[in-house]
């Protein structure tokens, strides 16, 4: 059997790149032949593995009609697309419709992010990838749940596959928090790139009045800006947070840790945390959402 994944792909910074990269290694070890069709963010100059066998430039229609002409021609069984819209060109990530509505090889398509309609556009664009695909996945019940309620999808072939981890050997929780220098903190964090949909302001907001109850307290923001929001708009965001660290006098209860984690060090920082806070944003303002550790 032969396979096209068609996503980013490492060594692009990027958790859907990995994602793919896992699934591709997870493929070829069930004999499964697997080709790649990466979808260049345009960021940095990446230079991909032998796996790759077609990038396609993210904000140029063409290729993503040149692709699926490749894969046609090339004797594929299947095609898994791992979708989320920002990872494709065109208002909402349309272009990949001109991929799909070319290609002659079945497809599933993983939904990676699954939302209601924000706006007309988002609902037609999210319509036609159900419509296109021959089977489609989601990572969890809550996802299927926003499918059923917002969108068409009778005749439609979902599936809940869950998202999978992988397995590392971990140090003991009090000795990673030794290291960190946080064994007397109760720790909150936030982990992934910083950009503005992640809410974190609405964290750092918050911790005026968690402090009167948790004197110890630690917001633990581990991250490093989004290339795509670096290279429009450079640091601000993070600036942003700074300052709004300093003008609510918080300084001692938040420690930014600029860096884009490998999979073991995001780990480690899952491992010491008392709290994960995930404040996401979607045009909205949510309360945030706490996830308690231990």
């Amino acid at each position: 059997m032969k396979v096209y994944i068609v996503s980013t792909y490492v060594p692009a910074q990027c958790g859907i790149a990995e994602y793919a990269s896992d699934l591709t290694r997870a493929l070829e070890n069930k004999g499964v032949r697997v080709g790649v069709v990466a979808v260049d963010q345009d960021i940095e100059n990446s230079r991909y593995p032998s796996d790759v066998e077609l990038v396609i430039r993210r904000d140029r229609r063409q290729d993503y009609l040149e692709a699926a002409e490749y894969i046609n021609s090339e004797d594929a069984d299947i095609v898994f697309i791992q979708h989320e819209y920002g990872i494709f060109g065109g208002r909402w990530g349309h272009y990949i419709l001109h991929f799909m509505e070319k290609v002659d090889v079945p497809m599933v398509t993983t939904l990676h992010t699954v939302i209601p309609p924000i706006d007309d556009f988002m609902n037609k664009v999210t319509q036609r990838i159900l419509e296109y695909s021959d089977a489609v996945t989601v990572m969890s019940h809550g996802s299927l749940r926003i499918l059923y309620g917002h969108y068409n999808v009778d005749g439609c072939h979902i599936h809940i596959v869950p998202h999978g981890v992988r397995i590392f050997p971990i140090e003991e929780r009090d000795h990673i928090r030794a290291k960190l220098g946080i064994s007397d903190r109760f720790v909150m964090s936030t982990i992934g790139f910083l950009s503005p949909n992640k809410g974190i302001e609405y964290a750092i907001e918050a911790l005026p009045k968690i402090k009167k109850h948790v004197n110890n307290i630690l917001y633990l923001i581990v991250g490093e800006t989004h290339p795509k929001q670096r290279k429009i708009y450079g640091d601000s965001y993070y600036e942003k947070l700074v300052k709004l660290v300093d003008k609510l006098n918080v300084r001692d209860q938040v420690l930014f840790i600029k860096t884009f984690p490998e999979k073991k060090e995001y780990i480690q920082y899952l491992v010491a945390s008392d709290v994960i806070v995930i404040p996401y944003t979607i045009n909205c303002r949510p309360p945030a959402v706490f996830l308690h550790m231990h």
